[in-house]
Formats: structure tokens, C-alpha cells, sequence
């Protein structure tokens, strides 16, 4: 019988990747590039001849979106904040509209419009929420092209906008 040869070492232990995300800091240089897309995104709404409200709301959404990744749960879960922003902001503008229609039309109100508004804003969350993911995705598939320049660069750690930070003598982890 031969000797059986020595099991090949197993690779150690991979750490889960760190999800892409808006960064709680960022340079001038991000700020400029976000200037840029929100003047892209004006200059091709006005060539569609879109309502003035539309990208201004998209760039509201995208704002909240974005301020939600870096502010709710302190910036380590970005997709669910993603969806809990988009969701709650998508659920005011269809409450606000309800409102409105309401409002002007003098429709009745009673127990059968509460439970039908109910359904409404669970499906506009949903609705929300998906959209809210969507814009999150694209903001921090921004982000993620941006750390390889950021790299290539050669920014010291404390320029980079992913390293931890402590502000205000409080160690704060992305």
C-alpha cells in the first residue's frame, strides 16, 4: 500500500467582500463629479421636454437616497438603508398626491378609502423601496469606480474616503 500524500493546504479563510456604498467623506473632486451628473441629468430631462418637478424630484430621491446609505445604520448597511429611504420617501410623495386628489375632489372619506389608503402605501413602500435599492446601486457603483482612482492615485489613508474616522474624538467605522 503506498503512503497516501499529504492533503493540499486549504486557502484561508476569505473575508467577505465590504459592500459598495456612499462613503461618509468624500473630496472635491467626487463633489465636482456629482455636480456633473446633476447637470447631465437637467440638461437631458429639459431636452425631453420634461416638467421642471421631474428631475428635481429625481435629484431630491437620489439625494435622500445617497445621505440614507451614509447616515442610517452608521454606513454598514447600505442596501437596506437604500430600500428604507426609498421606500419612505416614495410613500410621502403618494400620501402627498392622495392628499391632493382627495382634497380637490372632494372625494368621501371613510373606513373602506383608510384600509384601500393601507394597501396603497404598503405597495408604494415596496414600490419604493425597490426603486430606492436601484438609485442606491447606482450611487455606489459610482463610488466603486472612483476607490481603483482613488488607489492608482496613491492617496495617503487619511485622503482616502473609505478608511475609518474619528471626528469629534469618537472613533466612527464606515
Amino acid at each position: 500500500m503506498e503512503p497516501l500524500e499529504p492533503r493540499p493546504s486549504l486557502p484561508p479563510s476569505i473575508a467577505p467582500a465590504e459592500p459598495a456604498r456612499v462613503p461618509r467623506r468624500y473630496g472635491v473632486g467626487t463633489l465636482l463629479l456629482f455636480t456633473l451628473l446633476y447637470a447631465l441629468l437637467f440638461g437631458l430631462m429639459q431636452a425631453a421636454g420634461a416638467p421642471v418637478v421631474v428631475p428635481i424630484s429625481l435629484a431630491v430621491f437620489f439625494a435622500l437616497v445617497g445621505l440614507g446609505q451614509m447616515l442610517l445604520f452608521r454606513g454598514k448597511k447600505p442596501r437596506l438603508a437604500s430600500f428604507l429611504v426609498g421606500g419612505v420617501v416614495w410613500c410621502l410623495i403618494a400620501l402627498a398626491d392622495s392628499v391632493m386628489i382627495w382634497r380637490f375632489q372632494a372625494a368621501p372619506f371613510n373606513v373602506y378609502s383608510v384600509v384601500g389608503a393601507f394597501y396603497f402605501l404598503l405597495i408604494m413602500f415596496l414600490c419604493g423601496g425597490l426603486l430606492g435599492y436601484g438609485a442606491g446601486c447606482l450611487l455606489a457603483g459610482v463610488f466603486l469606480l472612483l476607490k481603483p482612482l482613488e488607489k492608482r492615485r496613491g492617496c495617503a489613508d487619511e485622503a482616502n474616503p473609505f478608511a475609518d474616522t474619528e471626528i469629534d474624538g469618537i472613533h466612527q467605522d464606515q
